[in-house]
């Protein structure tokens, strides 16, 4: 054994590998797999394996431990939504800053009663003719899952409306002319006789 090789060991060709070069340890190796240390023992490595794996941005950090041997794709999730009018002002998430200002919008509620024949409420309270309504809420009585709003209506009635599966256009028989915002029933046909309905309109 050559001077200066103390964990040498002398191969069949009479030659000798020297182990101390030998710098992994088991937990550099990735679990199942075996290796030589640099004493020449056979070992199995334990560093642990991570498949591939999506993340979704929460309230917290997501880590993956240093030593983790990756056999899959890591995705960080990404929304296209993340932009600075989304967010109230001055507030940072993932280094985006929003712009939003909730101050700018308004918002107006109350309630009407159905008299049992009529399909459409007016709204006719004081929005201004340069108003854009934001969203709407309007609860009460049966079937109000088929109640819409509108707005931006002509005076001829038509405008667009919100269903559940989304935005579409509608012709009512509601005389408006100036009000930017209607509700009307499809199912049941008309709104209850003597029942309350409740609204909210936010708009900017």
């Amino acid at each position: 054994m050559a001077v200066g090789m103390t964990n040498a060991v002398v191969g069949s060709g009479g030659g000798s590998v020297d182990w101390t070069v030998v710098t992994a340890t088991a937990a550099d190796v990735r679990n199942g797999r075996k290796f030589y240390n640099s004493s020449g023992v056979l070992v199995s490595g334990t560093a642990p394996v991570k498949a591939a794996a999506t993340y979704n941005p929460g309230t917290s950090n997501q880590t993956i431990a240093s030593g983790t041997f990756l056999t899959g794709t890591q995705t960080i999730k990404g929304d296209s939504d993340l932009k600075s009018s989304n967010i109230m002002k001055g507030v940072d998430i993932f280094g985006i800053v929003g712009s939003y200002e909730a101050s700018e919008n308004k918002s107006t509620s109350g309630s009407f009663t159905g008299d049992g024949s009529s399909s459409c409420y007016s709204y006719s309270g004081s929005l201004p003719n340069s108003a854009t309504i934001i969203a709407w809420t309007l609860s009460g009585g049966s079937g109000t899952n088929y109640i819409y709003r509108a707005d931006g209506l002509s005076s001829s009635g038509t405008g667009v409306y919100m269903t559940g599966s989304g935005p579409s256009t509608n012709t009512t028989s509601c005389s408006i002319s100036y009000q930017r915002a209607y509700f009307s029933t499809s199912s049941p046909a008309v709104f209850g006789n003597g029942v309350t309905y409740y609204y909210n309109i936010i708009y900017r």
